[in-house]
């Protein structure tokens, strides 16, 4: 259930999420009025429920006018008896639900009698741009598949039926190179195919022509069997050329898509062949299509479609897909980056290598664990950007901190008492101080609680960021030697700003037997525990969760040990514990919630103690 609430006034002044100029609602998509104030929209990429007096009021008048022909300005002249903000809150709504495109633009050069062929694949291009926003209507969706090179490579009895799908979704330009003439003359509306037939010692030549004249296209393999050797010369070419490949192997016994390689970005069929190469030997099959097989074709269809077009997010980049044919599903295998691949990384680099990734092969995993996890352009793309705006997100956002009940809490106000860290004032000085709650109290309102909200930032914010501001971190105390509070596990509620004691009696023999060595001394204080709940960061990111999550971890270690230094104290980094024993004494249960870093508050000297 959505309903718009000053959306307007929290997007304008965002550069990344472009509104329309002139709407478009897709005549796709079904209104389904349930009453007068609740409107469904069917037929997108999700459902859409709108509710409230302007569903009544409002959207009968708007609705007409979302046709793609008039500006935002011209609408706000026609619905003059509406607020501006009204109708912008509105538009916003149904742009970051999913339900507008952009309508005909000067940048759409696409030919009358094409526009006419493809009017139904049109109309289902509109009901889809949203899932992406690469392409800002569904005219952009046609011209990129028609303008866009493709080098095809393969027999007839897999890349006909191909081109034939890949022609009724709308490609333009295709060069078919193979080593076998065809049987049948294949003329395709609105596809200008080139065919080449080549002999085997000149299909690598005929790649290197196409590739100097169109490296910004893509060049995608159909074969039955392995064809190792061909594969990665096709593969180290693209790389070369910056430009992308991907593999289609189609076998009554075997079906395996992709990877796509990405250069320096992906991992490519070089990094999955040091780690794995153990392809099943199979023999060219005669039979016509299996079943499989065509099922695998609809799906290549797809992948190379969107590969052009960019209408979904590409799913193949690092990753291949397996069919299973017991479930008749698609299992994604993952194909890291390797830094030392011999094709796409660098296989000279001088670094440590200490961790093993396949039969002999060897990565340095600080710089492999980088690679796997960093930025890939290909999965950038605008709507991704929009998801910090879905409704689920904004409720994390606003109420995704923890909280416990029934629970005794601590404000920290009364803990910090009247302590400050005074820089003019010797740390020596301070002493006697220095072993009580007040400067941790101090310390973690400055870090991790959220100051209160602005006109434009609804949830607060905090010293301490989070991956999407999506409160991902959770902080527990476990006193030691603090005076002023009892010994005992505390949790940190960041929105109010208490310590809720969650196990005030615990046994300090447990939090011996999370770590393999004693964290506690005579000059330990306590220990902060951080933990992250990376499932919810998941929700918004993807892939990229745990590496945001770490991020946030080290940032929120590095805030705790500047401002622990106002207070006399030093902070020191345990990384090495059991994670079950750890959530067992914080009793975390969650399997969303890991801890993540462990940092012992220590005094500055055994004087502090006593």
């Amino acid at each position: 259930m959505t309903q718009a609430f000053d959306l307007h006034s929290h997007l304008q002044s965002d550069p990344q999420v472009q509104m329309p100029t002139r709407p478009r609602i897709s005549d796709e998509i079904a209104r389904v009025w349930y009453n007068e104030q609740l409107l469904l929209l069917l037929g997108g990429p999700h459902d859409v429920v709108l509710r409230g007096k302007a569903v009544r009021n409002l959207l009968p008048q708007l609705l007409p006018l979302l046709n793609g022909l008039n500006s935002r300005e011209t609408i706000g002249e026609r619905l003059a008896q509406f607020k501006p903000a009204t109708i912008d809150d509105t538009l916003q709504l149904l742009h970051v639900q999913g339900v507008l495109e952009e309508g005909p633009l000067p940048s759409n050069t696409l030919e009358p009698h094409v526009v006419r062929a493809f009017s139904q694949q049109l109309a289902f291009y509109s009901r889809f741009v949203d899932q992406t926003r690469i392409c800002r209507n569904r005219y952009e969706v046609l011209q990129r598949l028609q303008s866009t090179p493709l080098l095809l490579l393969g027999g007839e009895r897999l890349v006909a039926p191909l081109l034939h799908q890949l022609a009724q979704a709308g490609l333009g330009r295709a060069t078919w190179l193979a080593n076998v003439s065809p049987t049948t003359t294949y003329a395709l509306p609105h596809l200008e195919l080139e065919l080449q037939v080549s002999a085997a010692d000149g299909l690598l030549d005929a790649v290197d022509h196409w590739l100097a004249e169109h490296n910004d296209g893509l060049i995608c393999l159909l074969t039955s069997t392995a064809q190792t050797e061909l594969t990665q010369a096709l593969n180290q070419r693209a790389i070369q050329a910056q430009s992308r490949f991907t593999r289609l192997w189609l076998h009554p016994q075997h079906i395996e898509l992709g990877p796509t390689t990405f250069a320096h970005e992906a991992g490519c069929y070089a990094c999955a062949e040091q780690v794995e190469n153990n392809a099943p030997d199979l023999s060219e099959p005669n039979a016509p299509l299996s079943l499989n097989e065509q099922l695998a074709l609809s799906q290549a269809s797809l992948v190379i479609g969107n590969l052009i077009s960019g209408l979904s997010p590409i799913v193949t980049g690092g990753v291949r897909y397996v069919l299973d044919p017991v479930s008749l599903e698609f299992v994604a295998q993952s194909v890291h980056r390797l830094v030392h691949c011999p094709v796409c990384g660098q296989p000279n680099l001088d670094a440590p290598r200490d961790l093993l990734v396949g039969a002999g092969h060897f990565e340095n995993l600080p710089l492999w664990y980088h690679a796997n996890t960093d930025e890939r352009s290909y999965a950038i793309f605008p709507k991704a950007h929009q998801q910090h705006y879905a409704p689920k997100n904004a409720l994390a956002i606003v109420s995704g901190a923890k909280g416990y009940t029934n629970v005794q809490r601590h404000a920290l106000s009364q803990l910090q008492a009247q302590w400050q860290p005074d820089p003019a004032v010797d740390i020596s000085a301070q002493l006697p101080l220095q072993a009580s709650i007040a400067p941790l109290a101090w310390l973690l309102e400055q870090a991790f609680v959220r100051k209160p909200a602005s006109q434009t930032i609804g949830a607060g914010q905090r010293f301490v960021p989070s991956g999407g501001n999506m409160a991902s971190q959770t902080v527990y105390l476990l006193n030691h030697k603090l005076s002023g509070l009892a010994t005992g596990i505390y949790h940190l509620n960041q929105h109010e700003a208490t310590l809720e004691a969650i196990r005030p009696s615990f046994s300090w023999d447990e939090v011996v037997k999370v770590f393999p060595s004693d964290p506690l001394d005579s000059q330990t204080l306590g220990l902060l525990v951080l933990t992250a709940a990376i499932g919810r960061v998941e929700a918004k990111y993807g892939a990229k969760s745990y590496r945001l999550a770490l991020y946030d971890c080290g940032a929120a270690a590095q805030a705790v040990e500047l401002l622990a230094g106002a207070a006399g104290w030093q902070v020191e980094q345990i990384s090495v514990f059991y994670d079950q024993e750890l959530r067992d004494v914080l009793q975390v249960y969650s399997p969303s919630e890991t801890p993540l870093l462990v940092l012992r508050l220590v005094g500055p000297n055994a004087e502090v103690l006593q």
